[in-house]
């Protein structure tokens, strides 16, 4: 009788040896296949106001899963996307645009329901001129100013057009032309004349 309850509480000793390591093999078995994000190490491109800028956060995926980077200010999501991702992924990104200013942010990264960590960051976003209204409004004021110089100055400058027409001009070439010829012409005649009364 002493054998057989000792047999029965070696079973139960090895038994309860055997769930224990077989539990500690599952949980290191999940530990080392979870995915997992390091939002402390991420990385922020330039933000100019009211264009995109982009936040990266490294991650390590073991198993194909959807993962949530989602960007909140003062508890106000400011930007939220859902990545595909499959082992190998080494990063995911998000874009998104702000105003001009100083922002405190938390950049968030979960797994379903399974938060895989925060990092708080602050951005100086840099003003855009060019995405100022009041930029556009200068340059058409002062486009108006110069037209209205030049107008007033071309008003203001004498006007030297000529009154004469094209065929005036014309016919006052020609007329130039032909004054030469007569006037090389009339000697030859003079001197006829005297050579004739002289004869006589």
């Amino acid at each position: 009788m002493n054998a057989y309850a000792n047999r029965n509480k070696l079973a139960v000793v090895l038994l309860t040896v055997l769930t224990v390591f077989a539990s500690a093999a599952v949980l290191m078995a999940d530990d080392s296949d979870a995915n997992s994000a390091t939002p402390s190490a991420l990385s922020v491109s330039d933000f100019i106001a009211n264009k995109n800028g982009t936040i990266t956060v490294p991650v390590n995926i073991d198993t194909d899963s959807t993962l949530t980077i989602k960007v909140t200010e003062e508890s106000n999501e400011v930007a939220k996307r859902d990545v595909t991702v499959t082992p190998g992924t080494t990063s995911i990104s998000i874009s998104f645009s702000l105003s001009a200013g100083t922002h405190q942010l938390v950049v968030w990264v979960s797994e379903g329901s399974t938060s895989l960590g925060s990092q708080n960051i602050e951005i100086n976003v840099k003003e855009d001129i060019w995405s100022n209204v009041g930029t556009y409004i200068a340059l058409v004021i002062v486009a108006i100013v110069v037209i209205v110089i030049v107008v007033l100055y071309m008003r203001a400058k004498p006007n030297n057009k000529p009154t004469t027409t094209f065929t005036q001009l014309e016919e006052e070439k020609k007329a130039a032309a032909a004054a030469p010829e007569k006037e090389k012409a009339a000697p030859k005649t003079e001197k006829i004349k005297y050579t004739s009364s002289r004869r006589k």
